[in-house]
């Protein structure tokens, strides 16, 4: 991925080092990629701005299963380094000739960290908004078995911006994971039962019931879990749809609203 022209970021720069965010990250200006089809308007960095607040379930349409907004899901599960953010900006803006997959890596080389995995997370299941590529580095010397709970290792993570998923990556955002793993496992949205009707006054709601029941829509269970709850169901009501929740009648016959939730990442 080719840089666009002005990346050597100013201080009030929203994808400065001292104030990038997975928001501003998730509309970086990446251009044109030759890769790209369809029409003019459909990039990441040309839709509108990631409002603050917005919440990590983004919208459940009809027929689909839960969106969830990246930017929110990265911002509750990673954590920026910003010292070592600030100090990649100066070295790139010496290093013009480099895009920016190589200068994330050369940088990272650079300062003896060594890369233990990288995808994208385009090629497995995933309910997100947008995709981004992920690198994880370990320093130099420690080992490199269950590096999936390294919580000390350093996460250099691309977001896609553009149109074609093959083009169109913003600059490396190096972060450091706030949960149980080194990077977030589950990406696809998770889906809960509880009453359809509020409970009369004095009744007790047998939330084990309920329980059991959604326990097939968790990521524990199913690799996709949309599909799981898809297949226990007989009937959607849609007049009842939020967005993030929707009543439906089960093949059980049990009527149960279900609401969508992010996966769960650990502490």
């Amino acid at each position: 991925m080719k840089k666009t022209d002005g990346f050597k970021s100013a201080p009030r720069d929203p994808l400065s080092a001292c104030r990038i965010t997975f928001a501003a990250a998730c509309r970086e200006n990446t251009g044109v990629s030759m890769c790209d089809s369809g029409g003019v308007n459909g990039r990441g960095w040309q839709q509108p701005p990631i409002p603050k607040g917005a919440p990590e379930i983004r919208d459940w349409c009809k027929g689909c299963s839960a969106c969830i907004q990246t930017s929110v899901f990265l911002e509750n599960r990673m954590e920026i380094l910003r010292e070592l953010q600030g100090r990649w900006q100066r070295w790139d803006n010496r290093r013009a000739d480099l895009d920016w997959f190589e200068s994330g890596a050369a940088f990272m080389e650079e300062a003896g960290y060594h890369q233990v995995d990288r995808d994208n997370v385009y090629n497995r299941e995933n309910d997100l908004s947008s995709c981004y590529v992920y690198e994880v580095w370990q320093k130099n010397g420690e080992k490199s078995d269950d590096w999936i709970y390294d919580r000390s290792a350093v996460v250099a993570l691309y977001m896609h911006t553009g149109c074609d998923v093959r083009g169109g990556y913003g600059r490396p955002i190096f972060c450091r994971s706030r949960g149980d793993y080194v990077i977030p496992i589950d990406l696809c949205a998770e889906y809960r039962a509880s009453p359809a009707a509020r409970p009369a006054d004095g009744c007790d709601v047998d939330w084990a019931h309920f329980r059991a029941i959604d326990e097939r829509w968790q990521s524990g269970y199913a690799s996709y879990p949309y599909g799981q709850l898809e297949a226990d169901v007989a009937e959607w009501h849609e007049e009842t749809r939020t967005r993030d929740s929707v009543e439906v009648t089960l093949k059980t016959d049990e009527r149960v609203l279900v609401t969508a939730a992010p996966p769960y990442f650990g502490d």
